[in-house]
């Protein structure tokens, strides 16, 4: 077909090369109701060259007829390539009924402002035998499908059935437009072959799984979310739990079970949840959290921003580091910390409490603050029992309280509650700071000792009594002449014990007589007497003060 184009800057010539047109009646088949045409335009004999066109397609019943059957279905921004262009139209559906149609076409570049019109019209002509299809109505009888489609015979079992085989019993194709398929096998399997949404039965572990022959990863996901994924590797699979920002950076074995964010990242590695928490030790652990560290064989129990590595553990807290540290411990609290070069040391909780290793890294073992706040261990096998800015800076020190400085090997110093610094003098030295003295207690409330401003003060003593200080009292049964006998079970039957002896003038408020001699003590007879040294008679109700120690 030649046409002119007067509205263009050259001459143009249109010739179809080829034309598709499905007339057959919407319900017998699968297709749409477009087609494709496929057509030239020559300028000057030749083709225009390349470049973008638009189309507008109308369809007439004649080639002369005044009227459209549709018409203005544009087709724009087409490429031209040296003349050649596909354009795919659409007139819906009823336009193909089995009468005569003729095509009619107007073209423009795609900058320009209108339309010229091709003419003549051109006449669509229906593909052989395509034409019966306009025939067919209603039921179709299964005898009268016959021939092959794809390779596949077409043939009816019963009325209104078809079957499809073929010698491979197989079909080309992804099988989309099939339904209601009720195949006794598919693939050669069984419907047991297949796991199915109701559950399988009869399955043989092992050799029935659900997953990947080839060494392609496993995903599971929930509303279009990855909620797990299983990861091929040779040593054993990588499983991720959680949100699909959980991933494994490198080796085998990785579990990580839950939260977001979470990375695992050397071989049997865990994260059992939490958030931005990363093992990337061999065998390490981080329980839960957030920003978490674990690194070789350590364990991070949760909590924030602690980190473990070298068989080292922190339970919880936030921001503790046993990482530098070798088989360590931090029980929780904050900003706790141990320094390289140590080994087996142990913060059980508290908060700036750290534990240092000697000069040039040097190692120190065994290390323990048990709490409280900005204390600091530096000696092997040193304590911070508690309190505050308590410092075990020696061997074997020990430090407790407030401003206690144990900074010599072996020394133990206590210091109460007052802001000054108290520390040991020398080597081996308990050292105690107690503003209100220091009590020693025999048995479980009474106070046998007491040390205070400089002096020593024994209580609890009383008449008769069976402990290490009481008060003896002379009288007809335990005396005789000068000599008073003592029936203590502290003194009685030790001949090596050191008896302190002073009179009491009042005992227990209670009078007495006050004996004025010298006096003195020796043991005889499993027991220890006190006799006045001038051989006075013993005042009857004379009372004495009497303090026994074991040597």
């Amino acid at each position: 077909m030649k046409t002119n184009l007067h509205n263009m800057k050259h001459k143009l010539n249109l010739f179809i090369t080829g034309l598709a047109v499905l007339v057959a009646p919407s319900h017998l088949h699968a297709q749409g109701s477009a087609f494709t045409y496929q057509g030239r335009l020559n300028s000057g004999g030749g083709g225009v060259g390349n470049g973008l066109y638009d189309f507008v397609f109308s369809v007439y019943d004649s080639a002369t007829s005044p009227t459209p059957v549709v018409s203005g279905s544009a087709v724009t921004a087409v490429p031209v390539s040296n003349g050649l262009f596909v354009a795919t139209v659409d007139f819906g559906g009823g336009v193909f009924t089995g009468a005569d149609r003729w095509l009619e076409i107007a073209v423009r570049t795609n900058a320009a402002a209108s339309y010229t019109l091709l003419s003549p019209r051109q006449q669509l002509t229906s593909t052989p035998y395509a034409i019966t299809a306009a025939t067919v109505s209603g039921a179709v009888a299964a005898a009268q499908l016959t021939g092959v489609v794809g390779g596949a015979q077409l043939g009816g079992g019963y009325p209104g059935a078809v079957t499809f085989s073929s010698p491979a019993n197989s079909f080309a194709g992804n099988g989309g437009g099939l339904t209601n398929v009720n195949a006794a096998t598919l693939g050669g399997l069984p419907g047991q072959g297949f796991w199915q949404t109701g559950g399988n039965s009869g399955t043989t572990p092992g050799a029935d799984y659900l997953g990947t022959s080839d060494n392609q990863p496993v995903e599971l996901h929930v509303n279009g979310q990855r909620a797990l994924r299983l990861e091929p590797n040779a040593s054993g699979p990588n499983v991720i739990g959680g949100s699909s920002g959980n991933f494994v950076s490198a080796g085998s074995g990785v579990t990580i079970s839950g939260g977001a964010q979470n990375q695992g990242g050397n071989n049997f590695a865990t994260v059992s949840g939490g958030a931005t928490n990363i093992a990337t030790g061999l065998a390490a652990t981080v329980g839960g959290g957030a920003n978490n560290y674990a690194g070789r064989f350590s364990f991070v129990g949760g909590g924030q921003g602690n980190s473990a590595a070298n068989l080292g553990v922190v339970a919880g807290g936030a921001t503790n580091d046993c990482s530098a540290a070798y088989g360590s411990t931090i029980g929780g609290g904050a900003y706790n910390a141990m320094d390289m070069a140590l080994s087996y040391c142990t913060i059980a909780g508290g908060e700036g409490n750290f534990i240092q290793s000697g000069p040039g890294l040097i190692l120190h073992l065994g290390s323990v603050i048990s709490g409280g706040v900005s204390n600091f261990v530096h000696g092997n096998c040193a304590t911070v029992a508690g309190g505050s800015n308590c410092v075990a800076y020696g061997d074997f020190a020990l430090a407790a309280g407030k401003n206690a400085r144990a900074v010599h090997d072996g020394a133990f110093v206590w210091a109460d509650s007052q802001d000054g610094l108290f520390q040991s003098a020398t080597n081996d030295q308990f050292a105690v700071r107690a503003a209100n003295g220091v009590t020693i207690t025999s048995g479980a409330t009474t106070a046998a000792l007491e040390l205070r401003s400089g002096g020593i003060k024994v209580t609890g003593a009383g008449v008769g009594t069976s402990g290490p200080a009481f008060i003896h009292r002379a009288q007809a049964g335990n005396t005789s002449g000068h000599i008073t006998i003592i029936d203590n079970p502290f003194s009685n039957g030790d001949p090596n014990a050191i008896l302190i002896v002073t009179a009491n003038w009042n005992p227990g408020g209670g009078g007495g007589v006050y004996n004025n001699h010298a006096i003195g003590v020796y043991y005889s007879a499993s027991r220890w007497s006190i006799f006045n040294q001038d051989l006075v008679a013993m005042p009857n109700n004379a009372a004495f003060n009497v303090l026994v120690i074991k040597p």
